[in-house]
């Protein structure tokens, strides 16, 4: 079955995202719409409610290091929450992570990487798409300085689970495409009107927007 996936992260509560995100929802028409953490910018849950609540299309979404931990619930309450579950939809199994393994600032919503194996062990599967909001150490993880700020447990999920398709975000430079086994897409800052189009049709075609 083809899928078509349209994928934000890190909008970091930035007012301009919300009509560009419906935009591209209206003019491409994907089957699911995914946003991939930091939806705000140290909160408020609002704008998260604001921007989630009227689009058209099956939603996904999962907090970020800086959403407020309470994001959780109000994503629940609007029926896109995948942040520590497993969803089917297209066809195809969604596993979420929200927040990020610890980087080297305080930030809001922090786990460590014990937490983070211990909530995607149970629920993922072979060939899911992974939805997390920490990259998998790696692979579009390379941060400002040059180092590699990925989520250990995260890699360590990708090497045994091998998904087919990793969303990704939290590392702003790490914007771009890993092809393998697994393929990995951090569509960068959605602030800065960055997204990524996925197509899952046998082979999977990704486009940087």
């Amino acid at each position: 079955m083809v899928l078509k996936i349209l994928v934000a992260s890190d909008i970091h509560g930035a007012e301009r995202a919300i009509p560009t995100i419906h935009a591209a929802i209206d003019g491409m028409s994907p089957d699911v719409f995914v946003a991939c953490g930091d939806i705000t910018n140290f909160g408020p849950t609002t704008f998260a409610i604001d921007l989630l609540r009227d689009i058209s299309v099956k939603t996904f979404a999962v907090p970020g290091n800086c959403d407020p931990p309470e994001l959780v619930e109000s994503l629940e309450e609007l029926g896109v929450n995948l942040h520590g579950k497993k969803v089917e939809f297209g066809g195809k199994v969604f596993v979420g992570l929200g927040a990020s393994n610890t980087p080297p600032f305080d930030t809001m919503f922090e786990l460590s990487e014990d937490d983070i194996a211990k909530i995607l062990e149970p629920i993922m599967e072979k060939n899911a798409i992974l939805v997390s909001h920490p990259p998998p150490l790696g692979f579009c993880d390379v941060a400002g300085d040059g180092s590699h700020a990925g989520s250990s447990a995260v890699r360590s999920i990708v090497d045994k689970f091998k998904p087919r398709l990793v969303l990704t975000g939290h590392i702003h430079e790490g914007r771009g495409v890993h092809k393998g086994k697994t393929t990995v897409v951090n569509p960068g800052m959605a602030a800065r009107g960055n997204m990524a189009l996925i197509d899952m049709n046998g082979e999977i075609e990704v486009k940087l927007l």
